[in-house]
């Protein structure tokens, strides 16, 4: 292709299925880049046609994985049962210090689910 012709642009239908299988296969990269370059099998010119994440979805599914292992949300709930069941004395505002923290945990844990694509169990 001559150096100053324009790109063009080409469609294809997938199935939601297909769609997310590659998604997850890309990883970090856009979907365009990842999916002309397994198509063209080269670099594909170079193009910073990539997304810039935060974290990749391997260090994503670590945070998550080091998470669950903590047990700090098991944790909480166990603290906050005893002190509704009087095995533990502590007052409403220390009860809602907990509360909080289990909602924050759960919160954490959702988003980490969601940007991996996790379905809760």
């Amino acid at each position: 292709m001559p150096p100053n012709a324009k790109d063009t642009r080409l469609t294809i239908r997938l199935t939601p299925e297909e769609r997310l299988a590659l998604e997850a296969k890309a990883g970090d990269r856009a979907l365009s880049a990842f999916v002309r370059d397994l198509a063209l099998a080269e670099a594909a010119n170079k193009r910073a046609n990539t997304r810039v994440p935060a974290a990749s979805s391997r260090e994503l599914a670590q945070v998550l994985a080091l998470l669950g292992q903590s047990g700090a949300l098991q944790g909480l709930d166990r603290l906050g049962a005893a002190a509704t069941n009087g095995i533990v004395a502590l007052d409403e505002v220390e009860r809602g210090q907990i509360d909080t923290a289990r909602a924050e945990i759960g919160e954490i844990r959702a988003l980490l689910m969601q940007a991996l694509r996790v379905k809760s169990r």
